[in-house]
């Protein structure tokens, strides 16, 4: 993203503009890719986007939150704020679609940034391999380590750390690495303040919060309102305790559930190993000879699972660890 204005160390100052969007050019010229997949910030994320849509290619635009949101804070920045907004509207009017990862930006930390990151690599992945293509990540960076969990220092760590390889535009070779002395006139603030704003305003409410991804599930069984009472203990019993049984393979991954009559709730801090669990919950209750345990032919399970950044913090009323936000709202509405 382009410098807010009055940074100390100067990254991505408005000059290096054309300097960046040519050093693209260059590295798209060399890759010739077909589609790209980005976020829309000022500074590289739009520069890219105008090339790849200069050459044809198809883009996907992903955005960490609600777009309002997102141009107030990586959009309509400094004295040409303007010109990127503009510039903004114009990618988003020529992508192929575009992609709100977050209703809205959770106020601590830089989680939302980090899951429109992880959102990115991930479609982008399953389009390569729908369409047997190679994935090759491009960061503009200056090779020091960043502001933050969500930058660009962070998302190539994890690139790497996938096995990827990618592509830098390395802007300490455009830098000639000559610090802007802050003016006192001139506020300074950096992506980090952007992304921990919320948190320094609300230090007080937030000492028992912080953020993270998880996948969380939630299911109810079918056909329990037709249960007479005879049954009920034999649904505790036979249903809730397969699935109790089955929880327990998955038990270094679970970090929070919770029943509600016939409703279930889990909390996964891996999201594969969710996607893992609803399969062989599915099949369990599909499977199961529930007539043979005293209960009816029908019975079997509607499950719902998402994955998104939520907060999590310490319950006062249940004293138990939990997960809230409008991720956990979403995959509850997911469920019929």
């Amino acid at each position: 993203m382009i410098d807010r204005p009055g940074r100390d160390t100067p990254r991505f100052p408005n000059e290096f503009e054309p300097l960046v969007a040519k050093e693209i050019r260059q590295k798209l010229d060399k890759l010739e890719p077909g589609f790209g997949f980005s976020s829309a910030a000022c500074g590289s994320d739009i520069l890219f986007l105008e090339a790849m849509l200069e050459r044809g290619a198809e883009v996907s635009i992903v955005l960490p939150y609600n777009e309002e949101e997102f141009i107030r804070d990586s959009v309509e920045i400094g004295s040409d704020s303007r010109k990127w907004r503009v510039r903004f509207d114009s990618v988003v009017a020529r992508a192929a679609r575009v992609i709100t990862a977050s209703n809205q930006r959770l106020e601590i930390g830089g989680i939302s940034y980090e899951f429109c990151n992880q959102l990115l690599l991930g479609l982008a992945t399953i389009r390569c391999r729908q369409l047997e293509s190679r994935l090759i990540p491009l960061a503009v960076w200056n090779q020091q380590p960043g502001d933050g969990p969500g930058g660009a220092a962070s998302v190539v760590q994890d690139w790497r750390s996938l096995g990827h390889k990618p592509e830098i535009v390395d802007l300490a070779k455009i830098s000639d690495d000559r610090p802007r002395l802050h003016r006192p006139d001139e506020p300074a603030a950096t992506l980090s303040d952007l992304r921990n704003q919320s948190s320094h305003h609300h230090t007080s409410a937030s000492e028992n919060f912080r953020s993270r991804i998880v996948a969380i599930l939630f299911a109810d069984a079918v056909g329990f309102s037709k249960l007479s009472e005879p049954e009920v203990p034999r649904f505790v019993q036979h249903f809730f305790g397969a699935i109790a049984q089955l929880m327990q393979k998955f038990s270094n991954s679970i970090i929070a559930n919770n029943t509600w009559g016939d409703g279930l709730y889990f909390v996964f801090s891996e999201i594969d190993l969710a996607g893992e669990f609803a399969l062989q919950l599915a099949e369990l209750a599909a499977k199961t000879d529930w007539p043979g345990k005293g209960l009816r032919a029908e019975l079997n399970l509607r499950i719902a699972l998402h994955a998104g950044p939520v907060y999590e913090f310490d319950d006062p009323i249940t004293r138990r660890r939990n997960y809230s936000g409008t991720h956990v709202s979403r995959a509850a509405r997911i469920e019929p």
